[in-house]
């Protein structure tokens, strides 16, 4: 049985002098995928409604970043 675990991240408006994000995901076993949505409306992305998704397969450390 899958088992999905999400987390929220938020920037404050204090916080524009950043020019990037990146979402990193180490698996430990398995190949875990990482999804994400800046919808609010879709708050918990799947493989098919998501604004990102990581591209590795297996074992391997993934990310996602997003750049201003």
């Amino acid at each position: 049985m899958k088992s999905y675990k999400y987390f929220k991240f938020t920037l404050m408006e204090d916080d524009s002098k950043l020019d990037n994000v990146t979402f990193e995901i180490s698996p430990l076993h398995g190949d875990c995928d990482l999804l994400i949505s800046r919808n609010k409306s879709n708050m918990f992305p799947t493989k098919i409604f998501n604004d990102k998704i990581s591209q590795r397969i297996g074992s391997l450390v993934d990310h996602i970043e997003y750049t201003r």
